[in-house]
Parts: C-alpha cells; sequence; structure tokens
C-alpha cells in the first residue's frame, strides 16, 4: 500500500505566499515596531541570546539569564546604557590614543 502524500503548493500559491512574506518584511512600520512579547512571539532565550549577539558580543549563562528575568526594554537599556564606570574606561583609551599621537613624528 502506497502512503498518500500531501501535494507541495502550485506554484500561484507559493508567489502568493513569498509576496506576502515580502510585503510585511519591507514594511517600515513593522520593521521599527517595538517588539511586544505575546503568546506568538514569547520573549525567551532563543530571543535573548539574539538580541546579545546582534547588539553586543555574544553573553554568558548568567546575562542571557538575567535578560529574561529583566524581559526586552529593560535588557536593551542595560545593553545602549551600561551601568559601568565609563569615565575610567575612557581616560585609559584617551591616554593610549595621546600615547599613540605622540609616537608619530612628523
Amino acid at each position: 500500500m502506497i502512503e498518500q502524500i500531501e501535494k507541495p503548493p502550485d506554484q500561484h500559491q507559493s508567489k502568493r505566499v513569498r509576496s506576502a512574506i515580502d510585503a510585511k518584511l519591507t514594511d517600515p512600520v513593522w520593521a521599527w515596531a517595538v517588539y511586544q512579547p505575546n503568546a506568538q512571539q514569547p520573549w525567551n532565550l532563543t530571543r535573548a541570546g539574539h538580541l546579545f549577539r546582534r547588539a553586543a558580543f555574544g553573553a554568558d549563562w548568567n546575562q542571557i539569564q538575567q535578560a529574561l528575568s529583566d524581559g526586552p526594554q529593560r535588557t536593551i537599556d542595560k545593553l545602549l546604557k551600561p551601568q559601568a564606570d565609563t569615565t575610567a574606561f575612557n581616560d585609559t583609551y584617551d591616554g593610549y590614543d595621546n600615547s599613540a599621537a605622540g609616537s608619530i613624528k612628523a
């Protein structure tokens, strides 16, 4: 006995589906909409990891768990406005720039 196999969508249907997807992906309102977790798009490990890979240099397990606890908006805020002492960091690297600039002979 041969099993009946579901037939693939016809070309016209496939083109309509692709067209609908393309229209959504090129819609600036959709592309720039604020992400709001819901049942279809929950804030989960996959999305938190994706955010860290795209907006930072990845994350360790503790950072991912903290992001899951904080939610997407607070996680983004922390990535864009770090609480670290950026003044000390900037002073250190400004010193490197000044040293490098002074070592170049005109």
